[in-house]
């Protein structure tokens, strides 16, 4: 390649470098939402994950023929359900949160009830507790 050759390759590949559009493009600015959910996303993902737990403790149970922990079950799943729900708004800081969070809240101390039920089971002591406190924060939430 000569030399001129050179100079109009770079000066090509500088235009057409200058009118394309940046490779990074900033996000758009989203509204002010100046509420923070952080402790409410970390209780209902805790609680999500604790409830994931004892759900499969539940099926096993149940596939089991065992039918004593059914009701626990029942509300297992409805916790999972409200605190995949929560969580998610709560990341999005989305306006919503509170009155997800008072649903939450009451499907929180159903399970938290259930779980009561069953003092020896390890899975129901932790969804216990981890219902407790989501309960909490929810109230604090809401």
């Amino acid at each position: 390649m000569q030399r001129r050759e050179f100079i109009a390759a770079v000066a090509t590949a500088a235009v057409a470098g200058a009118a394309a559009p940046p490779a990074i493009a900033r996000a758009p600015a989203v509204p002010n939402r100046p509420v923070d959910y952080a402790a409410l996303e970390a209780a209902a993902g805790a609680c999500l994950d604790a409830g994931e737990d004892c759900l499969r403790l539940c099926f096993g149970e149940l596939a089991a023929a065992d039918r004593r922990m059914s009701a626990c079950a029942e509300a297992a799943y409805e916790l999972v359900t409200a605190c995949r729900a929560v969580r998610s708004l709560a990341a999005v800081k989305s306006t919503h949160v509170p009155i997800f969070a008072r649903a939450l809240e009451q499907a929180c101390i159903a399970c938290r009830s259930e779980c009561e039920q069953f003092p020896d089971v390890e899975a129901c002591r932790i969804l216990g507790a981890a219902c407790g406190t989501c309960a909490e924060e929810c109230r604090f939430t809401a």
